[in-house]
């Protein structure tokens, strides 16, 4: 099994305010909307609210996503104790403790490829899914279906030494959509890394993307983001230990 070490922390704040009238819900935030695309911000019913399906896993399951569409993705961290094989849904507000170990569960909403990127504190980076070279060079998501990243085989542990480690992972419909918005390559040096950051930090300058992290219902912890107008998803996970 191979053992990746980290120290990873991401603060993700997500303000919705409207009037509306006494007998709608309040507009749709990202959750809501990852779980139905389809659904306005603005306007909606209590009526038209779509019941919760469940999974095998017990966790929501999303209606799908029509192309031209919300495109949404989740993610939860598994926190794993001991020898135990599976562990608690948390988020990175927690501040994890050196020896713990994680995995990184993600979900969409519709059919996509996703990048992971792993961001060096010397201000280097490089492409840590997918991996070629370590077989993992398929990095298709499907709608609705949980995926262990890098692979259900890895998990992270935090070792001795404190410290925030950054991911940015990057979301879209299909793998040209993924390279015109966010170009990447394997290794990447100060330079580019500078020039991926700027390109995701304008990204997510605009209205289009909502984030909502959900740390009360137990099946659906996690952080979701929805762009509103279908394009391709930036975010940064960090993770802090001590």
């Amino acid at each position: 099994m191979n053992r990746k070490k980290l120290g990873l922390s991401l603060t993700i704040t997500l303000a919705v305010a409207s009037m509306v009238r006494a007998d709608d819900v309040p507009p749709a935030g990202a959750k809501e909307m990852f779980f139905d695309p389809q659904r306005s911000v603005s306007e909606t019913s209590s009526a038209s609210r779509p019941s919760k399906i469940t999974g095998d896993d017990g966790r929501r399951i999303a209606q799908l996503a029509p192309e031209a569409s919300v495109l949404g993705l989740s993610y939860w961290i598994e926190l794993i104790a001991n020898a135990s094989k599976r562990g608690a849904h948390v988020t990175d507000e927690r501040t994890f403790q050196s020896g713990e170990r994680i995995r990184l569960h993600f979900r969409g909403n519709a059919d996509g490829r996703i990048v992971i990127v792993q961001l060096g504190t010397s201000g280097v980076s490089s492409v840590l899914f997918p991996d070629a070279a370590k077989g993992l060079a398929h990095n298709r998501i499907r709608a609705n279906r949980d995926h262990v990243l890098p692979s259900a085989e890895h998990w992270f542990r935090f070792d001795a030494k404190a410290g925030t480690e950054r991911l940015l992972v990057l979301f879209a419909r299909n793998q040209d959509e993924l390279d015109r918005a966010f170009p990447t390559q394997p290794l990447m040096d100060a330079a580019a890394t500078a020039t991926l950051l700027r390109t995701v930090q304008q990204s997510r300058g605009g209205k289009d993307l909502l984030i909502e992290r959900e740390t009360r219902e137990p099946s659906e912890i996690g952080d979701y983001a929805v762009n509103v107008a279908g394009k391709p998803i930036a975010l940064e996970i960090a993770l802090t230990h001590r």
